[in-house]
């Protein structure tokens, strides 16, 4: 091609033309220029793609996350719930609140230590959204009310949800304390229902339970916010893949 066209300018050097000379010269510029453009025209789109296709990798990772955390959620749920239906069948007049449903327990089956312990803590999935982070990436994901809503969950939602549980900690330790000779010498029996302070051990688990079932009912609310956030990655992934 450049050959081609040192030939034709050759030509018109040679004939003596200025008029065709100078038409000529414009249009090699213009040429030019246009190859110029389709040059940063592909690279830009290029470019683009490889933010897209970065954005669909932490927003995978973000959602294998979540799915990830969703199992572990439930299981917390699970035995928080039978914690309180325990406290409920020992002490018919505590009263779970009203989203929850206390299911039929043998007491004779669950060790008195059960109802002392508050539940492994609360480690969940976040090192895709830390990267994202970390990387100063977030601005990557251009779906704003999506970003918006991974943000609540990390930065407002979880830590909410291990603050609670740092209180009910706190709780379980006054009581393991309170009452650590009867956790290591009595049962449900004897501690709940022979004991002569009856009374006062029944409050105290009674306020301690409340702690219990606002764990509960953040931890189902997270599970429900999980759930759907997972739906909202899914469709924005497949908008992204279908650009």
């Amino acid at each position: 091609m450049l050959t081609f066209l040192r030939k034709i300018r050759k030509s018109l050097i040679d004939s003596g033309s200025t008029r065709r000379y100078f038409l000529y010269a414009t249009g090699e510029v213009l040429l030019v220029m246009v190859g110029i453009l389709l040059a940063l025209q592909i690279n830009n789109w290029n470019e683009e793609r490889k933010k897209e296709a970065l954005e669909i990798e932490y927003l995978t990772g973000i959602k294998e996350d979540l799915e990830a955390d969703i199992p572990f959620i439930e299981e917390r749920i699970s035995r928080l719930l039978q914690r309180i239906s325990t406290l409920y069948k020992i002490d018919p007049s505590y009263i779970p609140g009203k989203y929850i449903k206390p299911h039929d327990v043998s007491l004779d089956s669950i060790p008195l230590h059960f109802i002392f312990r508050r539940g492994p803590s609360l480690r969940l999935a976040t090192g895709s959204y830390n990267a994202l982070i970390s990387n100063s990436s977030i601005g990557l994901i251009s779906n704003s009310e999506l970003l918006q809503s991974i943000q609540e969950l990390y930065d407002t939602r979880y830590p909410g949800a291990l603050s609670v549980y740092d209180d009910l900690k706190k709780r379980e330790e006054h009581i393991g304390w309170k009452y650590a000779y009867e956790l290591k010498n009595s049962n449900i029996q004897t501690f709940f229902i022979d004991n002569p302070k009856k009374k006062e051990v029944l409050a105290d688990f009674n306020f301690y339970f409340k702690k219990h079932e606002l764990y509960h009912a953040v931890l189902l609310s997270d599970q429900e916010y999980s759930l759907k956030l997972i739906d909202d990655i899914n469709t924005e992934i497949n908008r992204l893949n279908k650009k």
